[in-house]
């Protein structure tokens, strides 16, 4: 997992939706907003291809 991904599982752990994870990475990054949305669907992808599943310990996705 590359630095981009660590910081989309850690958001996707703290119950962040894939909006709010954007609206964020895309400031951080300096990338364009729906760069970071295709990233995020791709991750969340893989994820569920390898069967990790994300338990949240803030509100739910």
């Amino acid at each position: 997992m590359n630095d981009t991904g660590a910081d989309i599982y850690r958001r996707l752990v703290k119950g962040m939706d894939k909006e709010h994870i954007a609206d964020e990475l895309s400031e951080e990054y300096q990338v364009r907003r729906d760069e970071i949305i295709s990233d995020i669907l791709i991750f969340m992808s893989q994820l569920e291809e390898y069967g990790v599943e994300i338990q949240s310990v803030g509100e739910h996705i």
